[in-house]
């Protein structure tokens, strides 16, 4: 390889990762705005005037505040996801559903600030406003591919595993693993609220993950008994 391209790719290897160094160091001081102020009252100008940036620098990174938001949420569903993936690792048989209750009880312990930022109806927002580009073929942003890809990293693990407990507990052929998700999902709110409630109340992580261990053996045992 001749010397200038080689000059050239040193070059721009460095330069990609000077950028992402930038990225992530608006991202860090974007998602304690989201913590402290909220969405609404988080201003672009001000995350800006934080990172030692300007507004234009920027929306270079993010199309806008609701896309610098979906790379915020990118990174805590990156820390629910290594717990996730943690916690089912060694888990078998019933506990390995349990796991998931498990996994998100220790991920609020650990980061109960970015844990208040998972919004479940504004997540929704985000999932559907993906899910509409997609649909019309529109070029997802770089925090929108980065989103929706985890999104469906943390989908898959939740098959795998629930998919595992319906088989084990022999109703593998009357349950839709994917009905399960919507279902989880839909109580993901009741979920963290138990979560971070049993914390600020003082619970310990044990005892926390057993009230929510109730949570899910009232639905485990519904399922067992599930008959369309």
């Amino acid at each position: 390889m001749p010397k200038d391209k080689i000059k050239r790719t040193a070059k721009e290897k460095r330069r990609e990762r000077e950028r992402q160094l930038r990225k992530k160091s608006i991202i860090d001081v974007a998602e304690k705005s989201f913590v402290g102020h909220g969405y609404e009252d988080t201003m672009v100008d001000q995350v800006a005037a934080d990172a030692g940036y300007t507004k234009a620098t920027i929306y270079n990174y993010f199309d806008s505040k609701e896309d610098l938001f979906t790379a915020v949420l990118t990174g805590i569903f990156e820390n629910l996801y290594v717990s996730l993936e943690m916690f089912q690792k060694d888990a078998t048989g019933k506990r390995g559903f349990r796991s998931l209750g498990d996994a998100y009880v220790a991920f609020v312990d650990k980061y109960p600030s970015e844990a208040s930022l998972i919004n479940w109806a504004r997540v929704g927002l985000v999932i559907r406003k993906v899910l509409e580009k997609q649909a019309n073929e529109e070029t997802l942003t770089e925090s929108e591919e980065e989103f929706i890809t985890l999104q469906l990293k943390i989908q898959a693990l939740m098959t795998r595993v629930i998919k595992q407990t319906l088989e084990e507990s022999g109703i593998g052929e009357k349950v839709d693993p994917q009905s399960v998700i919507v279902a989880l999902s839909a109580l993901g709110p009741v979920i963290r609220d138990l979560a971070v409630r049993g914390k600020d109340a003082g619970y310990s992580l044990d005892e926390s993950r057993q009230y929510l261990d109730v949570l899910l053996t009232i639905i485990e045992k519904g399922l067992i008994h599930y008959d369309k």
